[in-house]
């Protein structure tokens, strides 16, 4: 099957390998009020989430080859910096306690109100940490529905009856690849 993308180049020349497709879709998340019994569930299930991420974003810098750019631990220190922000934290706890919000709509309503305050800011380095906070913010998503991220754990194995598709890109090892993304950060190269 042959069929041609077309868009903008970040590299010069030719590249031939297997395409691969970024997905930058967002994470669906489900809007429902809880039961009051329910809230230091949810609380711990947000905390656990970003505990999971945390732990992730550690085993990345651990496994940092001494040759990468320097740039590439600054920004995942930035990850672990918005992680341990206390305004995400608690005003996530503020949406399930308060509202009685479950855990993703809370997440999410709280990255709303962060993320326009980061557009109200005049430093444009700043305004532009907005997307480090919503890809923080994915990563939380990803691991409280259970799907796949980035870096897998160290001791889970991927089942012989998986499908091609279903692949991670670090069950390709040595081959060559093009990427195929709408928009691509650094966070995704990670």
């Amino acid at each position: 099957m042959t069929f041609a993308i077309h868009g903008l180049a970040v590299a010069r020349g030719i590249a031939i390998g297997r395409a691969v497709l970024v997905a930058s879709s967002r994470v669906d998340v489900a809007h429902y009020f809880i039961e009051a019994d329910q809230v230091e569930r949810e609380i711990a299930r947000v905390a656990s989430a970003r505990d999971a991420v945390v732990e992730e974003i550690n085993r990345l810098l651990q496994g940092m080859p001494k040759d990468a750019p320097p740039e590439l631990p600054a920004l995942l220190d930035v990850h672990l910096m918005l992680l341990q922000d206390e305004t995400m934290a608690d005003g996530v706890k503020h949406w399930i306690a308060d509202r009685l919000y479950n855990a993703e709509w809370a997440l999410t309503s709280q990255l709303d109100i962060v993320a326009r305050q980061f557009d109200e800011m005049d430093d444009v380095y700043l305004r532009e940490r907005k997307g480090d906070l919503e890809q923080v913010v994915e990563r939380i998503l990803r691991h409280m529905k259970g799907l796949p991220t980035t870096v897998p754990h160290p001791t889970v194995k991927r089942s012989s009856g998986a499908r091609q598709q279903d692949l991670l890109l670090e069950d390709i090892q040595d081959v060559p690849l093009v990427l195929v993304a709408h928009d691509l950060s650094p966070a995704d190269m990670l």
